[in-house]
């Protein structure tokens, strides 16, 4: 029976319909309430659909399984993120955030690409992943600099052949794989079959209190202190051939005087001689802070003549200051900049080729 304490219990509408209908109230808000439990019930099995979605996808946690099992070092690439160091914390972290932002438009925020792009400019093509065994092939679609398909390859290298094979048929199996012209296959190490493969290597720097300060920094200053002449010849850095990460910065940010975090460079008389940043001191997956990986380099005609260390100096100072713990840097092993690094002390922990 239909109470003035009943009526205080029903939504507005089925209360104001129970006390509009004479005679037939209790029929009519009973298909009313049924109705509207019946949809209550379908959104919540939806809702728990989606949560379970989003929780638990089989591929995703076989995916991670084995990933993670591949990943030995704590130092080692990931497509889409780049260079990585777990410090000995779970590497299933962030593979987990890497395979569950492939739902989202958003970068993670780790991510160091996020300094230079509005959207992502790498996907992985989660639906084509191959999983054999002890091997794991990954397909990530690239924007940047020209739209490709690169296949990031974990396991052993001693079949090879067998891998390209399956990357062959991962490609004529998929519409969407097949119409990409430009197509690489990077290894976490360097493979066996060929010397034509083009590797860079990785290293760790940690950074900790003998970072501060510790010498004159004669002729070093941040490129927003220079005048606007000496910011110009900034430019002529990316024309050196092992500098052209500079001709990015300059095209795409200084010439268009678009924000970005601190460069330190080096300048005589008047010519900005070599530089280092952007340095911008981001967390990593573990709550770490670290600096991003930044553009490092001085020209030819002004190497050993003391601007590398002081640079470095500087921007380690900087980082420290900053909080980071650490910094991880690439460079060919035969550049000039690996060797610089390691004058510096600083080891190969991995590569990627």
């Amino acid at each position: 029976m239909l109470t003035q304490t009943n009526l205080k219990l029903l939504p507005p509408v089925l209360a104001k319909l129970a006390q509009t209908t004479p005679g037939k109230p209790c029929r009519q808000v009973r298909k009313r309430l049924a109705a509207m439990m019946l949809q209550a019930s379908t959104l919540f099995v939806c809702n728990i659909n989606k949560l379970h979605m989003l929780m638990i996808n089989p591929k995703i946690d076989k995916i991670i399984s084995v990933w993670s099992t591949l990943l030995k070092n704590d130092v080692f690439y990931l497509p889409v993120l780049g260079p990585v160091y777990a410090s000995g914390k779970s590497v299933k972290i962030i593979l987990h955030d890497l395979l569950e932002n492939l739902k989202t438009d958003s970068f993670l925020p780790y991510d160091k690409n996020k300094r230079w792009f509005k959207r992502k400019k790498e996907i992985i093509i989660l639906s084509e992943v191959l999983i054999k065994d002890d091997q794991l092939l990954i397909p990530v679609e690239s924007n940047f600099p020209k739209r490709a398909l690169k296949f990031f390859y974990y396991g052993s290298n001693k079949q090879i052949a067998e891998i390209v094979e399956r990357a062959k048929c991962l490609i004529n199996a998929s519409d969407k794989l097949r119409h990409i012209d430009n197509r690489f296959l990077c290894f976490s190490q360097k493979p066996k079959f060929s010397k034509k493969v083009v590797c860079r290597n990785i290293y760790l720097k940690l950074i900790d209190n003998q970072d501060r300060f510790k010498q004159s920094f004669h002729g070093i200053n941040f490129l927003s202190d220079l005048s606007v002449e000496v910011r110009q010849t900034f430019r002529s850095l990316g024309k050196e051939p092992d500098l052209e990460g500079f001709n990015f910065l300059w095209r795409e940010f200084i010439k268009e005087k678009k924000a970005l975090p601190s460069i330190i460079c080096a300048v005589e008389k008047d010519e900005i001689v070599g530089a280092i940043g952007p340095l911008e001191v981001l967390g990593d997956a573990w709550d770490n802070k670290w600096l991003a990986p930044p553009y490092f380099g001085v020209k030819k005609n002004f190497r050993r003549a003391g601007y590398g260390e002081r640079l470095w100096g500087a921007a380690m100072s900087l980082a420290y200051q900053g909080g980071a713990k650490y910094t991880l840097l690439q460079s060919e092993p035969s550049f000039p900049s690996s060797r610089f690094y390691e004058k510096q002390g600083l080891k190969k922990e991995a590569e990627v080729c």
